[in-house]
Order: C-alpha cells, then sequence, then structure tokens
C-alpha cells in the first residue's frame, strides 16, 4: 500500500480522455473525457445495463 501522505497535490489520480464504447452498432459511451482528483468524489451513473 503507498504512502498518501508523498503524493502531489493537484495532480489528478484518474484522467479519461475521448473514451468511446460500442457494442456492435451501438455506441454506449461517446466521447466522454474527465478527470478525477485525489480527495473528490466522482460518480457514473445510469440505469442498470448501461456500460458503466
Amino acid at each position: 500500500m503507498s504512502d498518501l501522505s508523498n503524493e502531489i497535490p493537484g495532480v489528478p489520480l484518474l484522467e479519461v480522455e475521448h473514451l468511446t464504447m460500442r457494442f456492435g452498432g451501438l455506441v454506449a459511451i461517446g466521447d466522454l473525457s474527465f478527470t478525477a482528483m485525489r480527495e473528490q468524489i466522482t460518480a457514473l451513473i445510469g440505469p442498470n445495463g448501461a456500460g458503466k
């Protein structure tokens, strides 16, 4: 387990840019981009079976 006290403030924990997910001919997610910062609550919401 890493020591979180050594983390650099302001550096994103996760960055996603231009994500697209397809199932056959169906585009479930189109061009999704987001940044999740440490100590920030980030959620993906949607109905069951939506490809989250």
